[in-house]
């Protein structure tokens, strides 16, 4: 008897996820702290909706700092980051609803572009994992 269930394969951000508020709030927070301007909500959107990397948006946004202050305030974007998005980011309506309907007939795969250092929080945190 095969036991093995049906795969299914689901985008993560943007599709079940809303990660957007999480990543404004932790520039705003990341550049505050390191006595920048508090970016604005519609230049850190114009800027999450070109698909730029961490560091491309902080070379944006910081165009005067140096590769080692990008590095350091990358580095304190991700520790923030974590719990940004478990507070702030968003489930899609009835997302974890559906997942959790699924997972019982189901093997999910969620795929993203996030490291798994960022996703496994949210999945553990939410309790969707098989």
């Amino acid at each position: 008897m095969n036991t093995t269930k049906p795969l299914l394969i689901f985008d993560f951000d943007g599709t079940l996820f809303d990660s957007q508020p999480a990543v404004i709030s932790s520039f705003q927070k990341t550049l505050c702290h390191f006595s920048h301007p508090k970016p604005s909500s519609e230049r850190l959107l114009q800027l999450y909706q070109k698909g730029y990397d961490l560091a491309t948006t902080l070379k944006h946004l910081c165009p005067e700092n140096t590769t080692q202050e990008h590095k350091l305030m990358a580095d304190h974007y991700l520790t923030i980051h974590l719990n940004d998005l478990i507070h702030l980011g968003e489930w899609y309506q009835d997302a974890l609803f559906t997942l959790e309907t699924l997972k019982q007939h189901y093997t999910l795969i969620i795929a993203s572009n996030r490291n798994q250092k960022s996703l496994i929080p949210i999945i553990e945190h939410y309790q969707i994992s098989n």
